[in-house]
């Protein structure tokens, strides 16, 4: 995870000045008629977040001294407050709210009646009282009236990604509306409902600058042509009017980590700013790895990547890189916990492991933060019981080197004690675990028998039994305790499997492998990521393709989620992902041959349909490689969906939504409707018919929740679901009982729009 938010005294790292100008730059941009888009450039792991709220964090306190030049309330003093006195204030208002609500109903109690009774409560003297009163009224002034709204839009959160483009408008839409007045959001949304049609490029037609797409804007602009609503330039032009009415007011749009997006969503959102990031009074602050992105948009639009960029961004600021000593400064609470009572030959060998293994490793922020963290957890279980700077250099290449860690773990009875004539270095070439020079410094300090073959003057130690080093046998279980031992295959066993002549035989072998292993869950998001990643490098070849669609019911249903919430990755995300890639590159007449194959060999369509759909997505432009599918393959994908509509294939499928979502743009949607109706009355799959009708949106006045698509009462009859909710309430299965509230709230928040 990315470094929190500091405090300047805390700041080794001089991040938080760059925040501080970052947030000062916009702070100072002028009302422009065009608005701005300032781009924060970085590699992926550098810190990007972390500025980025540091400067959001700054730009709050801005306003806030701003603020203090006038009397705001009846009573008080318009006394200036310093930048540096309102951070302490923040950081006393901080601790406070996070004691968390009152113990009353603050609907009967005005909440300056509450900031008062707080105030006096927490301040040490009449002085501070009355200081952190104010600071409470001026939050209350901030949130009212805000000189800039922040709306920090999270693209890679959607877990649909048919619905990024119309989630970002309505968040958008919804954002302004509640703090800018009414004029701005019905111009806003008048502006908008024209954008999100064209999804999933959408903003494109706005700007009609996108080599490739002229057939799709002039099918567009006839389409709104023949419509008695006002075009897009009369309303766009309405939205102007309302934005300059703002005054000196910005709406500051931070769209975070645009890199982590596939290709098509990156280009997707650019195309948005592009179509957008025009307006007056709005900022938009993006950031993005520059050669991820410029690769993507290449990809996708087939247009230089960084000069389409250019022409968006106007101000391009680029995060310092950090030295190699500030890096390892952040292992600093680690290394805090694993020094307290030392001899000075461990602290002379740590010095060296920092020279030689840290700083070789250690390349970002996240990458420290990630280690410390490891170290820090295992030292917690470990201690007496391990050498502290075997255990920092063991848990640092868990971290950043896991295929090296998993060699050593299998090889540990040969490295403490080495009973072959075979080499070190013929056992390396052995197993394909390629050398380089860190990972010779690493191996060498914690081995000397290492350190002798490679000629390395590293490694010895005067005391190496009393010191519980790791090359001593009776010492070296205790250091794999806690680490997750073959949690990745490693990628020499990634390489064999793509070199192998049977993929699909080899993949399930992996499967079977994984299936065995305590870390089960780990193994299967490793072999799924490398593949994902791998079919970004390359195209997809038949054995993989096969590979993937017979493993996939099994492997959607066990999911694999990092995280414990609904928007971490999962092995839909995973699989959907690697073959969207893989068929990208494809002409039109391969790519229709590969989801034949597909088609063929899927018992289950669910995978298959998501891949008809984003293939369809290519729509026929000037560019032959950019077309469709053909009229003669939809057919046949209709015939077998009704096949399997008719077998009551979909009470068991996988994920349901792409197959119904095919279904009713191939077909007649009275016919999806009926036979929802039918598997509604005879109880079938409620987890996937609720989510083909729910769509997720995450807002920053609400947090996160689900609501009815627009056209929901086409699909299904919603008093039947209702009532087969109810029921879904209390079912042994937890995904039912989690899906039954989600349609029991969307419901309700459908029903309560209306009223």
């Amino acid at each position: 995870m990315d470094i929190a938010v500091r405090s300047p005294s805390d700041d080794k790292l001089g991040r938080w000045e760059f925040a501080r100008s970052l947030a000062t730059q916009i702070w100072d941009l002028p009302p422009s008629p065009e608005g701005y888009v300032v781009g924060l450039e970085a590699e992926w792991g550098a810190g990007k977040s972390s500025v980025i709220n540091m400067a959001l964090h700054q730009l709050l306190l801005l306003e806030l001294v701003e603020k203090t030049d006038r009397q705001w309330f009846h009573g008080e003093d318009a006394v200036p407050i310093e930048i540096d006195e309102m951070e302490r204030l923040t950081e006393d208002y901080n601790a406070i709210v996070g004691f968390g609500q009152p113990g009353f109903d603050l609907n009967y109690v005005h909440p300056d009646h509450y900031n008062r009774a707080i105030a006096e409560r927490c301040g040490n003297n009449e002085s501070d009282i009355k200081k952190l009163y104010r600071y409470f009224r001026l939050r209350m002034r901030v949130k009212a009236e805000p000189k800039n709204l922040i709306i920090h839009f999270r693209p890679w959160l959607i877990p649909d990604t048919a619905a990024l483009s119309t989630v970002f408008l309505a968040e958008l839409t919804k954002s302004v509306g509640g703090l800018l007045g009414d004029d701005v959001q019905r111009a806003l949304r008048a502006y908008t409902e024209i954008i999100s049609r064209l999804a999933p490029l959408a903003g494109v037609a706005a700007q009609a600058a996108v080599p490739g797409v002229g057939s799709l804007i002039k099918d567009f602009l006839v389409a709104v042509g023949q419509r008695k609503d006002p075009t897009l330039d009369e309303r766009k032009s309405a939205l102007e009017r309302s934005l300059k009415s703002l005054g000196d007011k910005k709406v500051v749009i931070v769209v975070d980590d645009l890199d982590r997006l596939s290709p098509k969503e990156a280009a997707e959102m650019i195309a948005l700013v592009k179509s957008l990031g025009n307006l007056p009074n709005v900022v938009y602050l993006l950031s993005y790895d520059s050669a991820v992105m410029a690769s993507h948009i290449r990809k996708v639009l087939d247009v230089d990547g960084y000069g389409y960029l250019e022409k968006i961004v106007q101000y391009r600021r680029s995060l310092p890189l950090l030295a190699a000593n500030a890096l390892v400064e952040l292992l600093r609470p680690a290394i805090e916990v694993l020094f307290t009572e030392v001899i000075q030959e461990v602290i002379d060998r740590y010095d060296v492991a920092v020279l030689l293994v840290a700083k070789r490793y250690i390349l970002t922020p996240r990458d420290a933060v990630r280690a410390s963290s490891w170290v820090a957890q295992a030292h917690a279980r470990l201690r007496g019981q391990t050498d502290p700077v075997d255990l920092l250099i063991l848990e640092i290449l868990n971290a950043k080197d896991p295929e090296l860690h998993s060699w050593i773990r299998r090889n540990i009875d040969i490295l403490c004690n080495k009973e072959t004539q075979e080499t070190f270095k013929v056992l390396l070439e052995r197993d394909l675990v390629i050398m380089n020079e860190r990972r010779v410094l690493a191996l060498s300090l914690l081995f000397p028998d290492v350190a002798t073959e490679f000629a390395s003057p590293h490694g010895r130690s005067s005391a190496p039994r009393s010191a519980k080093r790791l090359h001593i046998r009776d010492f070296s279980p205790a250091y794999f305790e806690l680490s997750e031992p073959l949690t990745s295959f490693g990628k020499d066993v990634i390489a064999r499997l793509f070199d192998s002549d049977d993929f699909v035989a080899q993949f399930k072998e992996l499967l079977d492998v994984a299936e065995t292993s305590p870390y089960a869950s780990a193994l299967r998001i490793d072999l799924l990521d490398s593949v994902r990643e791998r079919m970004q490098l390359q195209d997809i070849t038949r054995g993989i393709l096969t590979a993937l669609i017979e493993s996939a019911p099994d492997l959607i249903r066990s999911e694999d989620r990092l995280g414990s919430d609904d928007f971490s990755p999962d092995n839909w995300r995973r699989l959907s992902g690697a073959i969207d890639s893989g068929l990208q590159d494809l002409s039109p007449e391969g790519r229709e041959d590969m989801l034949a194959v597909a088609l063929d060999v899927s018992e289950d369509i669910s995978l298959v349909a998501d891949a008809v759909r984003r293939a369809l997505e290519h729509r026929p432009s000037e560019k032959p490689d950019k077309s469709g599918l053909s009229d003669h393959f939809k057919n046949r994908v209709l015939t077998r969906i009704r096949e399997d509509a008719l077998a009551d294939k979909f009470r068991i499928a996988a994920h349901l939504p792409p197959i119904l979502r095919l279904w009713s743009e191939l077909d007649s949607r009275s016919i999806v409707r009926s036979k929802l109706d039918e598997m509604t009355s005879s109880r079938a799959n409620f987890v996937g018919i609720v989510r083909m009708i729910l769509t997720v949106v995450r807002s920053s006045a609400e947090g996160i929740f689900y609501q009815l698509i627009k056209e929901a009462d086409e699909f299904v009859d919603i008093r039947a679901l209702e009532k087969w909710a109810l029921d879904a309430g209390a079912s042994a299965n937890p995904a039912e009982r989690l899906w039954a509230a989600r349609f029991q709230d969307a419901v309700a928040r459908d029903r309560k729009r209306d009223f």
